[in-house]
């Protein structure tokens, strides 16, 4: 309480203008810990114009922001204006980016879902019948022919046994130098495959 004796005495014999004494009146009001503090302060000056700007510059409004370089308030809208323009195009960029990736994964033709495969093959699998013809060549291993089908004068071949007999002669392809140094050949047994349902 006598800090704040103190400091009225002060303030009316510093003689400030009525809108500078009623801005310190509601300065501390809203700051009543800052009483001791200025009381405390206010003898180290010497004399009445030093005491009178250090009052008043608890009370004055700074024209810059501490952080900033904004003389004024058309430049510091420029300012915000550049940084929001700034992140519309990076995130547009991004937003491309992602995009671009999405469209190319779902319009590869590798981008299908089980449900969609096992649709296929409940739909054409009736229809699927072994696509080769069954042939038999006189070199051992000449592309695009079988050499040694299983019991080719037997008309009841397993399911089974021309599945392997396939796959067997798929892996020679595979590894075929010519076809090898040119293509890249994907041979998969999918016989044991969930979505074929087998």
């Amino acid at each position: 309480m006598e800090a704040l004796t103190t400091l009225k005495t002060e303030i009316n014999h510093l003689s400030f203008t009525p809108n500078e004494q009623d801005s310190l009146c509601k300065y501390f009001t809203r700051n009543v810990e800052q009483i001791n503090v200025v009381v405390t302060f206010l003898p180290d000056y010497t004399t009445d114009d030093e005491k009178r700007g250090y009052l008043k510059s608890l009370i004055s409004t700074p024209e810059q922001p501490i952080d900033g370089n904004f003389p004024n308030v058309t430049s510091l809208q420029r300012a915000i204006e550049d940084v929001r323009t700034e992140l519309n195009l990076k995130m547009e960029s991004e937003f491309k980016k992602v995009h671009n990736a999405l469209e190319t994964s779902l319009y590869s033709p590798g981008f299908v879902t089980e449900t969609d495969k096992d649709k296929e093959v409940r739909d054409k699998g009736s229809g699927i019948c072994f696509p080769l013809k069954v042939t038999e060549s006189t070199k051992p291993h000449a592309p695009g022919k079988f050499s040694l089908p299983p019991n080719k004068n037997s008309t009841d071949v397993s399911e089974k046994d021309i599945q392997d007999y396939f796959m067997n002669e798929c892996g020679v392809l595979r590894n075929y130098v010519p076809i090898k140094n040119k293509l890249k050949l994907t041979v998969e047994d999918t016989r044991n495959s969930p979505v074929l349902g087998t």
